[in-house]
């Protein structure tokens, strides 16, 4: 019966996420402190030495959060809810312009609202490439993931499609220093421990690490302390229990 084996090939597809998710319970997220996102622009601002607020104030961001929101109308292809919030496309975006990095690789890329955001920072700046790495929903067209990217911003953009488990040890291998790295993949302590593990050889200096999600567990923080990371912050967005966070490495 072919839709019996179909629905049995995709509860398999999935049962190591299922159990990712029970075992986050053996870790448990630490107290948190969430700022606003006004709060983490003044320190990064203080901690990078220069200004964040006039890269957002870029016309370019304004155009990108209108297409943003056009996706959220979008039925046919990544659900909208894995489209990144305003506060961490943000963030992105004014990390890219302030650190300028040569190569930026994000986990995680749907309708690709942050793989726009970072795209457009590096078109600006004049240089740098951006690595994607997504596995399309079940159920969703694989060549639907990151259909909001304008045309125009592709030539320093590569998809990589697959598992970051799968794909992104021999990626980063091939790569110079990671300037700038993005989590926004599944949000298991284990999966995010393992990414930062993975990247943490091949981070330039100074760098940013972004984790979407970073409240439901430690995963940030535990690598944060050993590799030496400062900064490490939780941003909260405006109407939401979930919480972005971000590390700086060598500032």
């Amino acid at each position: 019966m072919p839709g019996v084996r179909a629905g049995r090939l995709h509860s398999l597809r999935y049962l190591p996420a299922r159990i990712e998710a029970t075992l986050d319970r053996l870790h448990p997220p630490p107290p948190v402190a969430p700022i606003a996102f006004g709060a983490l622009l003044d320190r990064l601002e203080a901690a990078l030495g220069q200004p964040l607020r006039p890269f957002l104030e870029e016309p370019e961001v304004a155009s990108l959060e209108r297409r943003a929101e056009a996706a959220v109308a979008l039925d046919d292809g990544p659900p909208a809810i894995h489209n990144a919030d305003p506060g961490l496309a943000r963030a992105c975006y004014a990390l890219t312009r302030a650190l300028r990095p040569e190569v930026v690789v994000e986990t995680g890329v749907a309708n690709g609202v942050t793989s726009s955001f970072i795209l457009q920072a590096l078109e600006l700046n004049g240089a740098g490439e951006l690595h994607s790495i997504d596995l399309a929903p079940h159920g969703t067209d694989p060549a639907l993931v990151g259909r909001l990217v304008p045309a125009e911003l592709r030539g320093r953009w590569t998809l990589h499609r697959g598992a970051s488990k799968n794909v992104l040890a021999s990626l980063v291998s091939g790569l110079g220093p990671i300037g700038l790295f993005v989590h926004d993949s599944r949000h298991t302590w284990r999966n995010v421990s393992r990414e930062l593990r993975t990247v943490s050889p091949r981070l330039a200096r100074p760098t940013a690490v972004i984790v979407d999600d970073a409240e439901r567990h430690a995963a940030l923080q535990e690598w944060a302390e050993k590799t030496g990371a400062t900064h490490v912050e939780l941003v909260e967005e405006p109407g939401k229990p979930a919480l972005f966070g971000v590390a700086l490495l060598g500032a």
